[in-house]
């Protein structure tokens, strides 16, 4: 039992989390969200509440095929791709997993990935996902949200100072932020 109140806990911080990340459209259908993205440049991207019932969330995305959608899994505390999606994910061994990794925000999960989407655009030498070759398959490549609304300027400070803070902020800065600030901070530890 208190395994399962602790799950639902968890569950209710990563939702929580994933509303403030701005990037969450909440319950709009693939064809709204395929409307919405149809003008964006790959790597566009969007979480979505999943139109299966299976699965919580799916991430509409912009691909050099054209617009696709990959469920986000919820098993056992944890959130990972739809493992017969992760196909479309760059098979360079350097970034590839036996199994989709797990996470335990849906948050981390994407910015996990725009991570990963950076790193090889650097081993390629590239700077944008528009310089890569095209092929016929859809790859996931995460590289911008498209924010369903302007953040506060409140929330756009807190990813400013968490991107400071993950892009080598030292441990000196860190020790200087105010504890209201760092508890703020910690509500959502993200720069996306």
């Amino acid at each position: 039992m208190t395994a399962d109140i602790h799950a639902v806990s968890s569950l209710e911080v990563a939702v929580k989390r994933l509303e403030n990340s701005g990037f969450y459209w909440g319950a709009i259908s693939g064809i709204k969200a395929k409307a919405v993205l149809r003008d964006q440049a790959i790597g566009t991207f969007l979480v979505r509440d999943s139109s299966d019932s299976r699965h919580l969330f799916t991430i509409s995305l912009v691909t050099a095929v054209g617009i696709t959608n990959v469920r986000i899994v919820f098993s056992e505390g944890l959130f990972s791709l739809d493992k017969k999606d992760t196909s479309k994910t760059n098979t360079n061994t350097k970034f590839h997993h036996s199994g989709p990794p797990k996470f335990d925000c849906a948050v981390k999960m994407v910015l996990y990935y725009m991570i990963v989407t950076r790193k090889i655009l650097q081993a390629r030498g590239r700077s944008s996902l528009d310089e890569l070759e095209t092929t016929a398959t859809a790859k996931f490549f995460l590289w911008r949200p498209l924010y369903k609304e302007v953040a506060s300027l409140q929330h756009l400070c807190r990813r400013a100072l968490n991107n400071q803070l993950l892009a080598g902020g030292s441990n000196e800065d860190a020790r200087r932020i105010p504890h209201t600030v760092k508890f703020y901070l910690s509500k959502y530890p993200y720069p996306v």
